[in-house]
C-alpha cells in the first residue's frame, strides 16, 4: 500500500544527471501558456495550482485543457510553454505527443515539462520527458525546465488518505517552488540513466493497439460501481460508454 511512498527512499540509484544553469540571458518570465492533459483529475488540480503560483508573482497565464481528438493547437502567446500531463507507463500520453505533434516549428520558444507522477522523480520515472523533449527539439523549441509534483496514486498502487491528504497540502508551496524557478529562469533539464531510457521505451506499447484496445479489455468495474456515470461524463478522451448501467471501455 505505501509502494508509491516508500519508491524515493528504495531507488536512490543511480541519481539524476542534473545540466543546470542559473538563468537564462534575457529578460525575466512574463507571461507563461500552461497546456495540460489530465486522466482522473490530480494534473488538473496541479495545473490550476501551478497557475495561481505564477499570477502570485505578476505573471500572466493563460491555461488550455487538451480533451478529445486533439485537431490543432492554439497559439502560443506566453514567454514559456508549460505543458503538465500525468506519468502513463513511464512516459507522457498519446494527447501529448497528439498537441506537439500539431505545434508549428518555433525558433527558441522556451518549454518547461511539468508531469505528475504518485512516485516521484525516481526510477523508473526519470526519462518521462525525454520522448517529448525529443519532439519539441526536433521542432526548434527550446525545453529549459524539467521538475515533476507527486500526487496521489490513484492507479496499480493506493495511496493511504493520511498520505493524499498529505500530499495534496504540500501541492501549493510545490507549484510555488516550481513557479519561483520558471519566473526567475532557472535551467534545469535531466539526463536520465540508461534504465529508465528502457522503461520508457517499453512503456510506448501503452500508445499503439495492445495498450489502448487489449489493456482496455481487461478493465473491469468492481461491485462498488453505483452506475452514477460520472466516469463516462468527464474522461476527456470520451474513452468510456455506459452500458446497462455499467461503464464499458473503449
Amino acid at each position: 500500500m505505501m509502494a508509491c511512498l516508500l519508491l524515493p527512499c528504495m531507488y536512490r540509484y543511480p541519481p539524476n544527471r542534473l545540466i543546470v544553469a542559473s538563468c537564462y540571458n534575457e529578460a525575466m518570465i512574463a507571461s507563461a501558456n500552461i497546456v495540460f492533459f489530465s486522466g482522473t483529475g490530480c494534473t488538473a488540480q496541479s495545473a490550476r495550482a501551478l497557475k495561481d503560483s505564477l499570477e502570485k508573482l505578476g505573471i500572466g497565464v493563460r491555461v488550455e485543457e487538451l480533451r478529445g481528438p486533439i485537431s490543432g493547437t492554439s497559439a502560443i502567446d506566453g514567454d514559456v510553454l508549460i505543458l503538465m500531463y500525468p506519468l502513463y507507463t513511464f512516459n507522457a500520453p498519446l494527447p501529448i505527443y497528439e498537441y506537439v505533434d500539431h505545434l508549428e516549428g518555433a525558433k527558441e520558444q522556451k518549454v518547461a515539462l511539468v508531469p505528475v507522477s504518485g512516485g516521484g522523480d525516481v526510477a523508473p520515472n526519470r526519462a518521462c520527458r525525454l520522448g517529448i523533449r525529443r519532439e519539441l527539439e526536433r521542432k526548434g523549441y527550446a525545453v529549459v525546465y524539467e521538475s515533476m509534483i507527486v500526487m496521489p496514486c490513484n492507479v496499480i498502487v493506493y495511496t493511504p488518505e493520511p498520505a493524499a491528504k498529505a500530499l495534496l497540502e504540500k501541492l501549493p508551496s510545490r507549484c510555488d517552488e516550481i513557479a519561483r524557478d520558471i519566473s526567475k529562469g532557472v535551467v534545469l533539464r535531466i539526463d536520465p540513466p540508461l534504465t529508465d531510457r528502457l522503461f520508457s521505451k517499453i512503456g510506448d506499447w501503452e500508445k499503439g493497439y495492445w495498450g489502448r484496445i487489449r489493456f482496455s479489455e481487461k478493465l473491469a468495474v468492481s461491485d462498488t460501481c453505483v452506475s452514477c456515470g460520472l466516469c463516462a461524463q468527464t474522461c476527456p478522451r470520451k474513452n468510456i460508454d455506459m452500458v446497462e448501467g455499467l461503464p464499458r471501455f473503449r
